[in-house]
């Protein structure tokens, strides 16, 4: 299995089985038309991909089918070729059954008995005595003596003096006859006996030929003249803008306006790309031929040339035309002057990519960091005609900024550079005691150890329920830890929530922290609360909140780039949720409050979160006041707000 997991690109499942089993391939048939009198013959594929070897008996349900071997022994794993043979008698629609005995597997056949034709046409034609450089011609009768339609397929000559200007006919109906215009150019004195082809699909005779015969006598030679026209009267080959793989074509017009038999003996072009059809012919005096001219385009093919025309015009025996066409060209525009990662969502720090595609064909962006900073989760992007593609890139590596270098197919940028820089932001490295211990002495001192030094100034950080002592006064930072000596109650399960922090050197905290540890109470019942914030119609970009009753903070999660949000570990209990928009101290407050109980809530289950017993309006979060200074926020509808003993009262 292939992924575009950027943590596991290919996994091995173990797999076991008795496999397939037995089957058909194709599961059915359909012969179409078959004329009576003449059989078609297919053939069917029986497979055994069992474990084991199967002996097999094959039966049809009815006739006009038969069989070519009705037992087959079959090794695991192996294929036959089951021979059928269609042969209907009498018009109509026919199906049958082509059964296995003894398993419950039948392919569907299908055909159709149809009259036959019967072509009938002269054994010899004689087309006479034509002077060299001039034409005879003569009618060629093709009738159907049949009770079903004639279909000519093919006509040719043995030799370039004689052919047709016609083309050949669709269909002949049953008692129909169509006629075909023969013509006799010689090139030298003397007589000559060549044969003239016909396939069609008459059962009894499918190749048909007609022995002509004609003489060539000296005259008065007449030259031909040879004009040539591309159509709409353009000077050259234009085949306009395309991209690699395709294909166009043009229409050129030869005219023989001279006195005398007008020999193309070749039309061809130097590339590969471009090719004629017909590469020789011969045009009549007074008649015109076309030829279609087709490019196919390679990937490094040239994208201008020149298409000869040689032919026996004394006056113009060589006769060049131009061609070329416009490669049509991807052109990329990256969205964004840089890239840039900001705090980890989930433990990943991620920024957004995107290219928009303003060219001709599909943009084609290989997705690789030859400096091993970042991960995609794609290696290609592959962009079409006006659309813009996206893709999430990870920052994987120590370096803080760089610059990414990305091959594609726009021949103005076959390089796109785009710089890049992961934000230097305040990790925490550990906390004692950790996450989820039990048996927390009642007197003991917290340490969240970060990657930088922690400076006290801008802390927000909340410990709930709130410790015995004034334990804000008594924070101290040590080298990269934060020490908060408290003093806690027995019995009792605290959580501490960090929702902003700066280094000393002003560098943000990564996102918010939460720790829950006990004094040896009983494990509460724990659930989730999860869902997302959007605003305008996008989602917002900062931080989820989750109050308590008594408005204490109790839990933070950062909002990811879509505005969602996972608050776990959350004990029963009523909630009221808060977001923060990034870079704005204003905070918006969900609708309604959320109920937490055993089984587990969703915010955005309205099942399972609904409101509490009615109480007094709270204020939108955070409340009234902190140690780092009070703050009190106007709630909605308006109404009278004021700070209080560290809380927010309405």
């Amino acid at each position: 299995m292939l992924a575009n997991d950027p943590q596991v690109s290919t996994l091995n499942i173990p797999a076991s089985g008795t496999g397939a089993g037995l089957f058909f391939v194709p599961a059915s048939l359909d012969l179409g038309k078959v004329a009576l009198g003449s059989p078609a013959d297919t053939a069917l594929a029986l497979v055994n991909q069992t474990r084991v070897p199967l002996e097999v008996d094959l039966r049809l349900s009815r006739g006009f089918f038969s069989l070519g071997m009705q037992h087959l022994r079959l090794e695991p794993g192996a294929r036959a070729r089951v021979a059928l043979r269609f042969a209907p008698d009498e018009d109509g629609d026919f199906v049958a059954r082509l059964r296995v005995v003894g398993q419950d597997l039948e392919a569907a056949l299908a055909g159709t008995g149809s009259p036959a034709p019967d072509l009938l046409s002269p054994p010899a034609l004689d087309l006479g005595e034509v002077e060299l450089g001039q034409v005879g011609r003569r009618a060629l009768v093709l009738r159907n003596q049949g009770r079903g339609p004639l279909h000519p397929l093919a006509l040719g000559s043995s030799r370039l003096e004689f052919g047709t200007a016609d083309y050949l006919p669709v269909l002949i109906p049953p008692g129909g006859e169509r006629i075909l215009q023969l013509w006799f150019a010689p090139r030298t004195r003397g007589p000559l006996r060549p044969l003239l082809q016909l396939r069609s699909d008459d059962p009894d005779q499918p190749d048909w030929a007609v022995a002509l015969s004609g003489q060539g006598r000296v005259g008065n030679w007449k030259p031909p003249r040879l004009k040539t026209r591309l159509e709409g009267g353009a000077e050259a080959f234009s085949f306009g803008t395309l991209a690699a793989g395709a294909r166009a074509e043009r229409i050129l017009t030869l005219y023989n306006y001279g006195a005398g038999v007008l020999r193309v003996k070749r039309i061809s072009a130097a590339d590969a790309q471009v090719r004629a059809e017909p590469e020789s012919l011969v045009v009549a005096p007074g008649e015109h031929r076309q030829v279609r001219v087709s490019i196919a385009v390679a990937p490094a093919g040239a994208t201008a040339g020149i298409l000869e025309l040689a032919s026996d015009d004394p006056e113009h025996p060589l006769q060049r035309w131009a061609w070329h066409y416009r490669q049509a060209a991807a052109r990329a525009q990256l969205l964004s002057p840089s890239l840039v990662f900001g705090p980890a969502e989930a433990g990943r720090r991620l920024a957004l990519l995107a290219v928009a595609n303003q060219g001709e064909t599909q943009l084609m962006v290989d997705l690789a960091d030859t400096e091993g900073q970042l991960r995609f989760a794609a290696d290609r992007l592959l962009v079409a005609l006006g659309q813009v593609a996206r893709v999430q890139v990870e920052h994987r590596g120590p370096e803080p900024r760089g610059v990414l270098r990305l091959p594609s197919n726009d021949p103005g940028q076959p390089e796109l550079e785009l710089p890049w820089e992961a934000a230097d932001l305040l990790e925490l490295v550990s906390a004692l005691p950790a996450a989820g211990s039990t048996a927390v002495p009642r007197q003991t001192t917290l340490n969240l150890r970060f990657d930088q030094a922690p400076s006290l100034e801008g802390l927000d950080l909340t410990l709930t329920p709130a410790p015995l002592n004034t334990w804000r006064r008594s924070l101290l930072v040590q080298g990269n830890e934060l020490q908060l000596p408290v003093e806690l109650v027995a019995d009792q399960t605290y959580k501490l929530v960090l929702l902003a922090a700066r280094s000393l050197a002003g560098t943000p905290l990564a996102g918010p922290v939460e720790l829950s540890f006990s004094t040896g109470a009983q494990p509460q019942s724990l659930g989730q609360i999860s869902g997302r914030v959007v605003r305008a119609g996008r989602g917002l970009t900062g931080t989820a909140l989750l109050a308590g009753s008594t408005q204490e903070l109790v839990g933070a999660a950062r909002l990811d780039s879509n505005g969602g949000f996972v608050l776990s570990q959350v004990p029963a209990g009523t909630y009221q949720l808060f977001a923060r928009e990034e870079g704005s101290q204003a905070s918006l407050s969900m609708a309604n409050p959320c109920r937490c109980g055993p089984a587990s809530s969703s915010a955005a289950s309205p099942s399972k979160c609904r409101p509490p017993t009615p109480a007094a309006t709270p204020c939108p979060w955070p409340p009234a006041s902190s140690w780092t200074g009070p703050r009190c926020y106007r709630p909605t509808p308006p109404s009278s707000c004021r700070c209080a003993r560290g809380r927010c009262t309405t």
